[in-house]
């Protein structure tokens, strides 16, 4: 379904802004730069850069569907970031040298190469929730389909696996709408 050609996509804009103490002097150089998200309603603040760290952070879990196009966002305005957080939560450390190099990601999956998500998961816990959204374990169905033999019609049969739900799906997470194509009992 598309839309009509009259319509307009709705007007939404990031904005890097920096945080300046109001006590702050002329020549008073901002560490932390809040990234906002304003569309026709508010603005919004997604996230902190940490300038020293080069860290997003984001506020809460609500605004991480917002991941995507604010790091979309930095890579458009040449903004270096090495790291993603979540406000309130532990850090991974940046300059472990226990810490084997991240593996290289392929062009056809990016940052979802399963050997990346699995150095992730082991190396930098906070990043990969971060990065992925995880919400927690929970429980999806899959379905399968045989064919009675005797009447010819389609059987479906519904098993359920326990799995680690987040926003982004990879090889070791599923979104939580797997569950939409499960028939209904």
């Amino acid at each position: 379904m598309t839309a009509p050609a009259d319509q307009k996509m709705p007007d939404i804009s990031y904005k890097l802004v920096p945080v300046v103490p109001p006590n702050a002097g002329e020549d008073f150089q901002p560490t932390h730069v809040e990234i906002t998200r304003t569309d026709k309603d508010s603005t919004t603040l997604i996230a902190i850069y940490e300038k020293e760290s080069k860290t997003v952070v984001f506020e809460n879990q609500d605004v991480l569907k917002f991941r995507s196009p604010v790091l979309r966002f930095l890579n458009d305005e040449k903004v270096e970031y090495k790291a993603l957080a979540m406000k309130g939560k532990k850090r991974d450390p940046q300059n472990d040298d226990t810490i084997p190099p991240a593996p290289k990601q392929t062009i056809e999956a990016g940052d979802k190469t399963p050997a990346y998500v699995e150095w992730l998961r082991k190396y930098k816990p906070e990043e990969y929730a971060v990065r992925y959204g995880i919400r927690g374990e929970g429980m999806i169905q899959s379905v399968h389909y045989t064919k009675d033999e005797k009447t010819g019609k389609r059987i479906a049969h519904v098993t359920e696996k326990s799995a680690l739900i987040a926003d982004r799906k990879t090889h070791l997470t599923e979104k939580p709408e797997a569950n939409d194509g499960a028939p209904a009992n």
